[in-house]
């Protein structure tokens, strides 16, 4: 396979599971800013390196939790925070939120 084969530039690809990656591609590999809808609801913006997501990004459960912060090899890695039971009262939006720092996916408290 020559490099000429491979993915490069902006793309649409539909994963056999649903999941719909758009975004960047650099020979064959997910890279650069991307949106992906993964097939269980739950969907990605931000970046990607060699088909992880990696660097900043913004993670979306199907339930509305939200994670804002850094990835690192298709993990929660670095600074960031998750915003959850996001719930409507009378005088606005009531939020409950976790800040801190993430390493390999598991959140170190302060």
């Amino acid at each position: 396979m020559t490099h000429s084969d491979l993915f490069n530039g902006h793309g649409v690809f539909c994963d056999n599971d649903g999941t719909v990656y758009d975004g960047d591609w650099v020979q064959g590999h997910k890279s650069g800013v991307a949106s992906v809808k993964y097939a269980n609801g739950d969907s990605y913006l931000g970046d990607y390196k060699y088909g992880k997501r990696h660097g900043k990004g913004q993670y979306t459960t199907k339930d509305g939790e939200i994670y804002s912060g850094e990835f690192v090899n298709d993990m929660k890695h670095g600074n960031g925070h998750i915003i959850k039971d996001n719930t409507l009262v009378k005088s606005g939006i009531t939020l409950h939120f976790i800040i801190g720092m993430w390493i390999e996916d598991e959140y170190m408290k302060n």
